[in-house]
């Protein structure tokens, strides 16, 4: 456990390239399983994951800077590019069980990824977009929740930022969590600008 922020990797200054492998059971305030932070000057991509697991990590929120991001965390103005694998089983004390994008110089580019069964306490069980340019391309979402599932998006949501996704799949909710009767939640909430092709989202309660 990591008493600040990226329980397994903490990806500062130097950038970092991992081919297949898997990061599993860490834990830190935020970022439980990466946090990649902070570029060296005209350095991109900053962080690149191929074909690697990220399972069962936690973001313990224990402060009030508390960012999210059970399973990584993007801010700073990095770059995380990822393709293959999948973040599986993480959660967040907060927000972004899975992915938590945190300010507007960030940018996220995945491409055939699953995120599957991760979900917060309070908001945004599977990805949390505060801002950033993100880019979602042969990306599945299925059993995302929050403990409130009338606490807005369960599965991706979205305040700022640029979203642009391409034959991505947002499957049913986490059956652990029921949505109390009347409940306003949604899968997917969008306040930023998004732009959606050939994609898909089902099995939606609320």
């Amino acid at each position: 456990h990591a008493t600040s922020q990226g329980g397994g990797l903490n990806v500062a200054r130097d950038g970092l390239k991992m081919t297949r492998g898997t990061i599993s059971g860490c834990s830190a305030r935020s970022g439980g399983g990466v946090r990649v932070n902070e570029p060296p000057q005209n350095v991109r991509p900053f962080a690149t994951l191929m074909d690697v697991l990220v399972t069962e990590c936690r973001a313990t929120g224990e402060k009030d800077d508390d960012k999210g991001g059970g399973g990584i965390l993007v801010q700073r103005g990095a770059v995380l590019v990822m393709s293959g694998g999948s973040i599986r089983d993480c959660a967040a004390h907060s927000l972004g069980g899975g992915l938590s994008v945190w300010d507007s110089a960030s940018q996220v580019r995945l491409s055939g990824l699953a995120l599957q069964g991760c979900t917060a306490a309070i908001s945004y069980g599977c990805m949390h977009i505060k801002d950033g340019d993100v880019s979602l391309v042969d990306v599945s979402f299925d059993e995302c929740g929050v403990e409130n599932m009338c606490s807005s998006a369960y599965a991706i949501r979205q305040f700022l930022g640029t979203l642009r996704a391409e034959r991505v799949r947002v499957g049913r909710p986490n059956p652990n969590y029921e949505f109390p009767q009347g409940c306003g939640a949604s899968a997917v909430g969008l306040l930023g600008i998004s732009k959606w092709t050939d994609s898909t989202i089902s099995d939606c309660s609320g």
